[in-house]
């Protein structure tokens, strides 16, 4: 009976702790404003007005030496990377 105490408090123990952990992450949580003013803090030759909307476009080329043969891991493959340094290049700069 001593045995089954003792796992019970532990066991709720470990219920109030996941609790108090996701209680904590919820109200935490930290949810950025869809915009946001920013200071420019360098002087540039080329200005932008302060209206004038802009893009920045980022390229992930992390997967670019994986042409059509290559076994990647994800499709049921085994492999997570490019054959050679090489590779990528050649598919990016042909």
């Amino acid at each position: 009976m001593k045995f089954l105490k003792y796992f019970l408090i532990i066991i709720g123990l470990v219920v109030v702790a996941l609790g108090a952990f996701i209680g904590f992450v919820i109200l935490t949580d930290y949810n950025p404003p869809e915009t946001e003013k920013i200071m420019v803090e360098q002087n540039s030759a080329i200005m932008m007005r302060g209206d004038e909307d802009f893009t920045v476009t980022a390229f992930n080329i992390g997967y670019c030496g994986l042409d059509e043969n290559q076994d990647f891991f994800m499709d049921g493959g085994k492999k997570s990377k490019s054959e050679s340094y090489e590779k990528p290049w050649k598919i990016i700069m042909p």
